[in-house]
């Protein structure tokens, strides 16, 4: 037992340094050094090499491993919850909830069975799990960053982002040399519109790390945000230079070099680079980048060959069947008879814009013209409109279904923890723009919950709106459909299902906006706009692309630039591949 320790020691040492072959060595030695008699000593030293083991990459190894040690000591906490990591790894979810509950059962004390449950449930979408299992973890180890660093990471998914900040900073503050996690602050204060705030958080993390690529990334996407490329190209040039593989790094330097001009010379590093990425996420990253590259440079050809490799790299999981269904719910749940039965909150609030819409459809192009008059505050993608939908259900009874159990009371409830939400982000605003284009899921529900509420809805041509969707990276998992051109068609399929049914049985004002109207005829229709959400003409929506604010969505640099109809039938140049789009837009 002693060598099997020894040598078990030696592979910590070696892994602690890098060197990932002589730590696998050092661990299969100590594995073979280990009596094969059940005794507690004999059970520890298989536990820590598996954990070794799955630290290494090696996870078959490490599960074999862990098994042998749990049968040998059922009541180790710390085997059973390094196999529900490795099943969360795998995406065994099930398996990964019942080990992580394992594990906390045997350590009641012990936070970080608390984390792992969490980020199962988070993987299973069930948020509010997520939350409870988070704030559990925290309150056992109130020193320990990982659980703030998780509820911050969670809220700011959601949009939730002062509170992001919040945990975030507390997450840095617990754990000051990480510099991870002062890289996450910077995205969160960046996301919320603090670029300064994020400007310091980044640079505190490369003081920790010099070569932290998401900080690097974040202080590049400020530059760009910014329109100073030069500067985020002086941040960025000395690790491109010494060889960086990190795919968000290399598209995130591609989009500077072309910022600047350079996107003849954007392309041809990204071209050569792409060979030396082994990652999918790597190679994802910089295809999306080229065919934006190519795209801009009117080669559909190349544009489209990169998209679609990376489209297919991606592999966000949609299905559409599944999706008409929920059309379907959604449609039943708010018929006219029902949306003439049910109650309405107290509160008529006028502030609310909701700007729906298909991704590229022009959603952020409203926004930004809107946000340039003086009574206006654009607030951005707000996920809470959703996030109050999805509370109405309890696991028996979901939304859409459960509207029909509320209240004028309880509707009112809601839409005060709406309306605090504006109250925070744009006190004293006259009009404020909730542009989650999502939201056209929750419309029924608004009609309820924000009789006051105006609904603008966002068109474009389908196929220009498919191809844009199509080469477009959205990251995480947020648009699902977009990655297949198939799945794309189908979804705006139900997209316009919806918004006709709505546009027949909401009692909320709604205009719709045709991106190709708007930009035939700017004023006229910036005009339509300002008069519908009633308010007086202000000329600054005219310049809207002049207007400094922080734009958070793929859109930020369009909407910087005054209209223009390049993108219009800008399907044609790809119509030779675009066949699925088209077919399923015109299926019956």
């Amino acid at each position: 037992m002693e060598d099997a320790e020894r040598l078990l020691g030696k592979a910590r040492a070696a892994a602690a340094r890098g060197d990932g072959d002589a730590a696998l060595a050092g661990v299969r030695g100590a594995l073979a050094a280990t009596p094969s008699a059940a005794t507690p000593s004999a059970a520890a030293i298989q536990r820590e090499a598996g954990l070794l083991l799955a630290r290494l990459g090696r996870p078959e190894e490490a599960r074999a491993v862990l098994d042998r040690a749990a049968r040998q000591d059922p009541r180790d906490p710390a085997a059973a919850e390094g196999l529900a990591r490795l099943d969360l790894d795998a995406g065994r979810i099930p398996s990964a909830l019942a080990g992580f509950r394992r594990a906390a059962a045997l350590a009641p004390q012990a936070a970080g069975p608390r984390i792992g449950f969490g980020r199962a449930c988070l993987a299973a979408g069930q948020v509010p799990a997520a939350v409870d299992a988070f704030e559990a973890a925290a309150r056992l180890a109130p020193v320990d960053p990982r659980p703030p660093h998780q509820l911050g990471l969670l809220y700011l998914e959601q949009g939730l982002l002062d509170t992001a900040v919040d945990q975030l900073g507390r997450a840095a503050a617990l754990a000051p040399q990480a510099a991870e996690l002062y890289a996450d602050l910077g995205l969160a204060q960046q996301t919320a519109g603090a670029l300064d705030a994020a400007a310091a958080s980044y640079r505190a993390a490369l003081a920790r790390d010099e070569r932290q690529p998401r900080a690097l990334c974040g202080l590049g996407r400020l530059a760009e945000l910014r329109r100073t490329p030069d500067e985020g190209l002086s941040v960025l040039r000395p690790v491109i230079e010494q060889g960086a593989t990190d795919g968000g790094l290399l598209s995130q330097y591609g989009a500077l070099l072309a910022l600047a001009g350079r996107r003849a010379e954007a392309i041809a590093l990204l071209e050569a680079r792409l060979p030396e990425l082994r990652a999918t996420g790597d190679q994802m990253e910089v295809r999306f980048r080229l065919a934006a590259l190519y795209d801009a440079a009117d080669e559909p050809e190349r544009a489209f060959a990169h998209a679609a490799t990376a489209n297919r790299l991606k592999g966000a999981d949609f299905d559409p069947p599944a999706y008409r269904a929920l059309i379907d719910r959604l449609l039943a749940a708010f018929g006219r008879a029902a949306l003439e039965r049910y109650p309405r909150a107290a509160n008529r609030d006028e502030r609310p814009l909701l700007v729906v819409g298909m991704p590229r459809s022009g959603t952020s192009l409203v926004e930004q013209i809107l946000a340039s008059h003086p009574a206006v505050v654009g607030a951005g993608e707000l996920t809470e409109l959703g996030l109050l939908a999805l509370a109405t259900g309890d696991g028996e009874c979901d939304y859409p279904e459960s509207v029909a159990r509320l209240d004028a009371p309880a509707l009112t409830r809601l839409a005060d923890a709406y309306r605090a939400r504006l109250d925070a982000l744009a006190p004293g605003a006259e009009r404020v723009v909730d542009k989650m284009w999502q939201n056209f899921e929750y419309l029924g529900f608004a009609s309820l919950l924000l009789p006051g509420a105006r609904v603008i809805w966002c068109r474009r041509d389908p196929a220009d709106l498919g191809l844009s969707n199509y080469l477009l990276h959205f990251f995480g998992q947020g648009a699902p459909f977009a990655y297949d051109l198939d799945h794309i068609g189908r979804y705006t399929r139900e997209h316009e299902r919806a918004m006709k049914h709505w546009q027949s049985v909401l009692d909320l004002p709604l205009l719709e906006v045709c991106y190709e109207a708007l930009v035939a005829e700017p004023e006229a229709q910036i005009r339509r706009l300002v008069d519908f959400a009633g308010l007086p003409w202000h000329p600054g929506c005219l310049r809207f692309h002049e207007t400094e604010r922080v734009v958070r969505t793929a859109s930020a640099n369009q909407v910087r630039r005054p209209l223009y109809a390049s993108s219009v039938g800008r399907h044609r140049a790809y119509a030779r591949w675009l066949g699925p789009l088209y077919e399923a837009l015109e299926a019956d």
